[in-house]
């Protein structure tokens, strides 16, 4: 298993997080509250209006996201969420769908 930036940064999270009550993905969180703290995490590192995200638009050339602040935007839904993402599948996001998808899969 890899190392999650939540390990990297010192950050404890419970082995087993109690899961969301809602219907929702692997991680037990609802689809909802999943877009939700993606959106606020990527709000902290874009001017990109809320309003204006959709899941096509692209990490690096629609956000200018760059990898340091992509891993903050990670380390703020780990925390949130009480999950744990692997490195070598953030580096892999393209789209917002993409981190999405591995959020919900967490």
């Amino acid at each position: 298993m890899g190392t999650s930036i939540a390990d990297l940064l010192g950050m404890q999270l419970p082995e087993d997080p109690v899961s969301d009550s809602s219907e929702g993905g692997e991680s037990g969180a609802s689809p909802d509250k999943v877009w939700e703290t993606v959106v606020a995490a990527m709000l902290d590192v874009s001017d990109l209006p809320a309003a204006d995200y959709r899941l096509d638009l692209r990490l690096q050339e629609d956000f200018d996201l760059h990898p340091i602040a992509l891993f903050a935007v990670v380390s703020r839904i780990e925390d949130d969420l009480k999950v744990k993402l692997k490195d070598s599948e953030v580096t892999e996001c393209q789209t917002l769908a993409d981190l999405v998808a591995l959020v919900k899969s967490a």
